[in-house]
């Protein structure tokens, strides 16, 4: 539709004092249409101030909150447009889906802090990357003393070294490929 006329319509029936809370809200919706989420932020809040209890204002405020990065407010909004109107499908199927990404996110933490727990633990040594460099620098250059001499520097020193995250793993990976 035509989001502007309707929004000039809004705006004339808040100046001519017909301003209520099913007005706010359509401007908000409105707002929202456009993408314009503060703006829409702004009205389901004046709406919510004429009356509380819109279950509806609650879950596209949410929607316009999520919408903005903001997604605690938007999971909150939800809640308390399920708890005026327990059959609100957005604020449901939103509040679901905000949900199940923080489970995926959370597990996906954990994940990865499970995979650093134990990385700093595995001596350089054992990475097969340093012992492939160690055999490329020792081996092809000079003969058996000068291979057993400079492998027992290099072995020493990894022998000390430990990986310290993940992505130093993977650094060095990359680099003895």
């Amino acid at each position: 539709g035509d989001f502007d006329l309707a929004l000039a319509g809004y705006a004339k029936v808040i100046e001519l004092g017909g301003g209520d809370a099913k007005v706010y809200l359509n401007r908000g919706t409105t707002h929202f249409a456009k993408s314009n989420f503060d703006l829409a932020i702004a009205d389901f809040d004046k709406s919510l101030a004429l009356d509380a209890k819109q279950s509806m204002a609650h879950a596209m405020r949410g929607n316009a909150y999520e919408k903005l990065g903001k997604i605690e407010q938007a999971a909150a909004d939800y809640e308390r447009s399920l708890s005026l109107n327990a059959g609100n499908a957005l604020a449901m199927t939103n509040l679901k889906k905000i949900r199940d990404e923080q489970a995926v996110a959370a597990a996906a933490a954990k994940e990865q802090e499970e995979k650093e727990k134990y990385i700093h633990n595995i001596p350089l040594t054992c990475t097969g990357y340093c012992r492939r460099f160690v055999r490329h620098n020792c081996l092809y250059k000079g003969g058996y003393r000068h291979w057993r001499k400079t492998f027992n520097r290099y072995h020493s020193q990894m022998l000390s070294l430990t990986i310290a995250d993940i992505d130093e793993y993977k650094q060095l990976k990359r680099a003895f490929q």
